[in-house]
């Protein structure tokens, strides 16, 4: 009984070990699987990743025909990828019957090298193609991988923009009258065939030279400043040559797209015959000035051959109106302006008689009407000469009062001209200091106290003031 339960037991344990041994003979197949499951996961995963890309990649063996494609490379042709497989590509996309003259996948299989080519279809497609060697164990040449892009369409559109860059050089050196520079940041990047005519340089000596050089020193400071501002208004400037001479330009610049990124270009344009003509139209005008002035002298002189008694009265007004001008910083051209009309404010009184001008007591009713009309007799007399200022309409108000008591019009406030309101104020002023037949001359002090007490009454409180401070600030006084 007992040898049979040895025996038994025996028996159980030998079945245990041949179960295990079963079971470690099973194992090595399960890791198997599960490691073909995992490749198969891997290569499914990759397939997913090459199908997704634009990019046309096919593997090759060593005699270039074609192990796998991606899903663009069988799209390209309109075929499934596995269609592909056992083909040659130069067959199914440029209809050859071997390798395309420089194709970078024979090359790369030759040199053992990466390669790249641009590559022509039969229909005119554009490719780019890159060929990569693959190595076996041992360090041999197992296959090629091929990526190709089509680039049919950047092909065309680098070409359109080569043609407009070539029309806008033509253009730029043949149709234009005017330098053309385009920098970046100061330096200059391309000028046209003008310009170097400009400038006297060679292409060559300016590419990448600081712009600044070619503008003369006293005026780089408003060169740079428009440039670090990106101002678009143009500016005159003085251009320096290469043999060192300088030159007058203006200068018109923009910030523009050029390759890619943001630059200046400017146009620039030689104005040396412009600013001669501008010289030769100021020696012009001076002269049509001195001319004028000598002509309205001609005219003052006769209001003082007929009245002696009044001789410099004009001038003298002429100059502290000037000067009150001048307190009151009105512009240059206004200022001219009331000199003119001071020199000749009373030519109107050649028309008033001798006696009546030079009578020694007070005028009767119709004599002091009778010189009353001398504003509008000046006014005729003065409106056929076509005076740069309006002369004219000064010398008819300079007797207007700011509460609208003067005359000719009676015109108030500020309908009266600024010009005919300061030169009231200096006719008043110099009138009363000066001596008279009907009345000796006034003290300075009880003329600036007449226009102080009808200071925004009868004349402009502001031209007031300014005369004022002439007097007793400045210390003016007539020459």
């Amino acid at each position: 009984m007992k040898d049979e339960d040895k025996t038994q037991k025996q028996l159980i344990k030998e079945l245990a070990e041949l179960r295990q041994r079963i079971a470690d003979l099973k194992k090595p197949e399960s890791e198997l699987n599960r490691l073909q499951e995992e490749l198969r996961k891997t290569e499914q995963e990759k397939t997913a990743i090459l199908d997704s890309m634009s990019e046309l990649i096919l593997y090759h063996d060593t005699r270039m025909r074609i192990l796998w494609a991606n899903k663009a490379a069988g799209e390209s042709v309109g075929v499934d990828p596995q269609q592909l497989v056992g083909h040659h590509c130069y067959e199914i996309w440029h209809q050859r019957r071997k390798t395309c003259v420089g194709c970078p996948v024979v090359k790369a299989r030759k040199s053992g090298q990466p390669q790249e080519a641009e590559i022509t279809s039969p229909d005119g497609r554009v490719w780019f193609v890159r060929g990569y060697p693959v190595r076996g164990k041992k360090g041999n040449i197992a296959g090629l991988v091929e990526i190709v892009l089509e680039i049919t369409d950047r092909k065309q559109t680098t070409e359109a923009l080569r043609e407009s860059e070539e029309r806008f050089r033509k253009f730029a050196d043949e149709a234009t009258f005017e330098g053309i520079i385009i920098h970046d940041e100061g330096k200059i990047l391309d000028v046209n065939k003008q310009f170097l005519t400009m400038y006297g340089y060679e292409r060559t000596e300016l590419m990448g030279m600081d712009s600044l050089e070619t503008i003369a020193p006293e005026s780089r400071e408003i060169a740079l400043k428009h440039v670090q501002e990106g101002y678009e208004k143009p500016y005159e400037a003085v251009a320096l040559k290469k043999d060192g001479s300088t030159f007058p330009i203006e200068i018109r610049a923009k910030t523009i797209p050029f390759h890619g990124k943001m630059v200046r270009a400017a146009a620039v344009r030689d104005i040396t015959e412009r600013k001669h003509a501008e010289e030769e139209l100021k020696r012009s005008y001076e002269q049509l000035q001195e001319t004028l002035l000598t002509t309205v002298n001609a005219l003052a002189s006769m209001v003082e051959m007929k009245d002696r008694y009044t001789a410099g009265h004009q001038p003298r007004v002429a100059q502290l109106a000037c000067a009150i001008a001048g307190e009151m910083r009105l512009s240059e051209e206004q200022f001219d302006g009331l000199h003119m009309a001071g020199l000749v404010h009373d030519i109107g009184k050649i028309m008033v008689p001798a006696e009546i001008l030079s009578k020694p007591g007070p005028l009767n009713e119709i004599q002091y009407d009778m010189v009353k009309m001398h504003p509008q007799a000046g006014y005729d007399i003065l409106k056929g000469i076509k005076f740069p200022w309006p002369v004219a309409q000064i010398v008819l108000q300079h007797h207007e009062r700011m509460d609208g008591s003067g005359y000719p019009q009676g015109l108030p406030g500020n309908d009266i001209l600024l010009e005919a309101r300061i030169l009231a104020v200096a006719d008043v002023v110099e009138a009363m200091t000066s001596h008279r037949p009907y009345r000796p001359a006034h003290h300075i002090g009880e003329a600036l106290q007449e226009i102080s007490q009808h200071k925004g009454v009868l004349y402009d409180p502001d031209v007031v003031n300014a005369c004022l401070k002439l007097f007793n600030k400045k210390r003016f006084t007539f020459d």
